[in-house]
């Protein structure tokens, strides 16, 4: 990416969204496991509840944190389990930072990513002539840290993401590696057969084994996400006629 492009991107955002949501009133206090939370942001999802936390701790600043808050089922204890996998001081995952179960409800709170998704991102520069898009090699090297990261998951953590598009990767404005986010869909790669559907996939970005039920679907099924993702940040469209993986649907 060149000098200019950065410093388009920087532009974009005059403040931080970590300051303007650390700034905003609390709309609520939650305890979990006794550590108290301020729900500084609700964000809806179609499948479960979501919002921005800030705990005090530490100081001066606090911590802005994600909330995570689903019905308490065999399904959502497989997103749980996906994310007590993910390592600690991961820069480019969440980590799981505190969970409970009350009144049927399961709380998980997962890292705040800061930045702009990517799918905006690439809205921005369809959208805004004066918003330049990536460059190819700068394109190229976060998606290589990406493929990295997914190794990670695959291979030291054990778990699938499933659901790899650009709303679900967060694009900072350091250079710094891009962070997966939303593991609502991910599983484990020994329940690959018996897995819950989760949240679903999407099938422009998603390999098409995922949707076929006698297929044994591996970290492969990420990977081909990737190339995916990296097709439409190089061409400004989807591969296969705009197709993505529902060419062979």
């Amino acid at each position: 990416m060149n000098g200019r492009s950065k410093n388009n991107r920087r532009s974009s955002r005059q403040t931080p969204v970590s300051n303007q949501r650390s700034q905003r009133s609390p709309i609520e206090t939650l305890q979990v496991n006794g550590i108290s939370y301020e729900v500084r942001e609700l964000l809806s999802l179609p499948h479960r509840k979501r919002g921005v936390l800030w705990n005090s701790l530490p100081p001066p600043n606090g911590t802005l944190l994600t909330l995570i808050d689903v019905e308490n089922s065999l399904e959502s204890n497989q997103f749980l389990d996906c994310l007590q996998r993910l390592p600690k001081r991961q820069g480019s995952l969440p980590s799981l930072r505190n969970y409970d179960c009350i009144d049927g409800r399961l709380r998980m709170i997962v890292d705040w990513c800061q930045g702009i998704d990517l799918q905006k991102y690439l809205d921005r520069v369809s959208q805004q002539p004066t918003f330049l898009p990536i460059g190819v090699w700068e394109a190229i090297r976060r998606m290589r840290a990406l493929a990295h990261t997914c190794c990670v998951l695959h291979q030291d953590c054990r778990i699938i993401h499933g659901d790899l598009k650009p709303s679900n990767l967060i694009l900072p404005s350091e250079r710094i590696p891009i962070c997966l986010i939303d593991f609502g869909s991910s599983w484990q790669i020994e329940r690959t057969r018996g897995r819950f559907e989760g949240d679903g996939s999407d099938p422009y970005f998603s390999a098409p084994e995922v949707f076929e039920n006698e297929a044994v679907v591996d970290g492969r099924a990420d990977q081909f996400s990737i190339a995916v993702i990296l097709f439409q940040m190089l061409a400004g469209q989807l591969p296969y006629e705009q197709m993505g993986g529902v060419r062979s649907a």
